[in-house]
């Protein structure tokens, strides 16, 4: 290892990223890969800097630092727990008004809890905001929406950035879902501080006189390695990087949770035509007929189905790769109501199969599509497929397996 001089200045001989406890210094990340020169204290300021962010990322040390660092990783909320409208200090929740002891900071107490809201005083328009000790920027707003609690389903509302108690409109928008309790999420264009932000509610979809509630909600900044364009390119196109990511099961999740996902996992297999086309080869335990058949589940259409034929057991579904690649997960389109217990394996041979899930509980209700990350034995495989080792005839009928679609993820050096 090569010693930096800055780790002299203080008279300290610091050992490489891999073995000291995980830090989320920026400076420390930096002089890692030997970057004396700049001051940043943010992670924004290192995404908005390419030059930089490039080094950081092609640095072996730093990276040692990043994999264990994992927050990192991800967006979190920049309002913390709070447990009054002026607790922690440096964040003072208010609103429009508030019903009894469904105080403001209540909309900012938990994780979209919906036994703690805010509740207004009266129907809408209402507002509940979140003000600093420091400006902050955000582009996402996260929130419960919920018709319980003397409240109604949200619809029309505006996000507003705050300062000296003067709002901005910033984002407006409708929510769509009004049939069950809902977590919204929506994502918007802001780059400006402001010392707090607001959300409003216009209208909700009822008509009959109501109040307000929200169960959370969460402002989110833009930081995040993996919620950026460039810096996913870049882990990219560095394999060190990528494979030591890869290879923690915290940043493995928030890549495969990225809108930027592809550029680090760069194998995906094709939409089949057939068991064989365009490349590598799809199998199965058996198939209920032709019109059924394996491939279907490859063939990029949620309507037409892979089903086996009955419910014996074990059943599976599976495709080869015509080279290995480090695979990592895989989201599925399952069809219908159907309850089951199944695992993920991987092969490179397809006679020694190794597990890499747990046993998974499914439990499916209508058609969705299901993510499922593989969390142990990562490593180079050809072969991938869902093990079936119960498959639930729960209501007397004949309740075949079906699988809509299957599509696998993973990563080759590039």
């Amino acid at each position: 290892m090569i010693q930096l001089n800055w780790y002299k200045i203080f008279g300290v001989q610091i050992p490489d990223g891999s073995t000291v406890l995980p830090t989320d210094d920026i400076q420390i990340w930096l002089h890692c890969a030997n970057i004396c020169d700049k001051s940043y204290t943010t992670l924004a300021e290192v995404l908005a800097d390419t030059t930089t962010l490039s080094a950081l990322i092609s640095s072996n040390n730093a990276v040692d630092y990043m994999v264990r660092s994992t927050s990192w990783t991800k967006r979190e909320p920049i309002v913390p727990v709070m447990t009054s409208n002026t607790t922690p200090a440096g964040y003072t929740a208010s609103a429009s008004s508030y019903d009894g002891t469904y105080e403001p900071y209540k909309a900012f107490n938990d994780d979209v809890n919906f036994g703690t809201i805010w509740r207004s005083a009266s129907g809408e328009p209402q507002w509940v905001q979140c003000e600093f000790s420091e400006p902050k920027v955000i582009n996402k707003i996260r929130f419960g929406n919920s018709n319980g609690s003397g409240g109604n389903y949200i619809k029309g509302f505006k996000v507003y950035g705050v300062n000296n108690s003067t709002p901005t409109e910033i984002y407006s928008d409708t929510c769509v879902n009004h049939n069950a309790t809902y977590i919204e999420n929506f994502e918007f264009t802001n780059s400006t501080k402001y010392d707090g932000y607001r959300f409003e509610v216009l209208s909700s979809y009822v008509t009959a006189a109501h109040k307000v509630v929200l169960s959370a909600l969460q402002f989110y900044s833009p930081e995040g390695i993996c919620d950026s364009s460039t810096a996913m390119s870049y882990i990219g196109l560095n394999n060190y990087c990528a494979n030591k990511l890869l290879a923690d099961a915290t940043w493995r999740t928030a890549i495969w949770g990225s809108a930027y996902k592809t550029s680090v996992l760069n194998v995906k297999n094709p939409t089949m035509t057939d068991n064989t086309h365009p490349s590598g080869v799809v199998f199965a335990s058996s198939v209920r007929s032709s019109s059924y058949d394996s491939w279907r589940a490859f063939d990029g259409n949620t309507s037409t189905i892979w089903q086996c034929y009955g419910i014996q057991v074990p059943q599976y579904l599976g495709y080869q790769f015509t080279s290995s690649a480090k695979l990592v997960g895989v989201r599925m389109w399952l069809f219908g109501v159907r309850k089951a217990t199944a695992k993920f394996q991987c092969s490179n041979d397809n006679v020694t199969w190794v597990d890499v899930t747990e046993d998974i509980s499914i439990n499916v209700t209508a058609n969705q599509w299901i993510d499922y990350i593989f969390t142990k034995n990562i490593s180079d495989y050809s072969y991938v497929r869902i093990y079936f080792s119960t498959i639930d005839n729960f209501d007397g009928a004949n309740r075949f397996m079906d699988v809509g679609e299957m599509d696998i993820y993973g990563r080759e050096d590039v």
